[in-house]
């Protein structure tokens, strides 16, 4: 497996052109002052949403594949092997 460069999530999301240099500054002050996570301060200003934006960009940068299950058919005989007990835990 290829080793791949590691980009911080706000090089990452101004390099795709989905935030600008200004919004992470004030995303990055507000986690300053909030404590939480860079990703979740940007949702919360609306500078991402989670399922479009973040969530993909978030697995690029940890170098794994995005898979949204909702735009997925998944086969009831799929679904019915997976134990209750697990998708409550979910």
């Amino acid at each position: 497996m290829a080793e791949t460069e590691k980009y911080s999530l706000g090089q990452l999301l101004i390099e795709k052109g989905i935030i600008t240099v200004q919004q992470l500054e004030m995303a990055l002050a507000e986690q300053g002052k909030t404590g939480e996570l860079l990703g979740a301060v940007l949702m919360r200003l609306g500078f991402v949403d989670t399922e479009s934006i973040y969530m993909p960009i978030l697995a690029e940068q940890i170098g794994i594949p995005y898979l949204n299950l909702a735009n997925i058919q998944i086969r009831k005989e799929v679904i019915d092997r997976i134990p209750a007990h697990f998708v409550k835990a979910l």
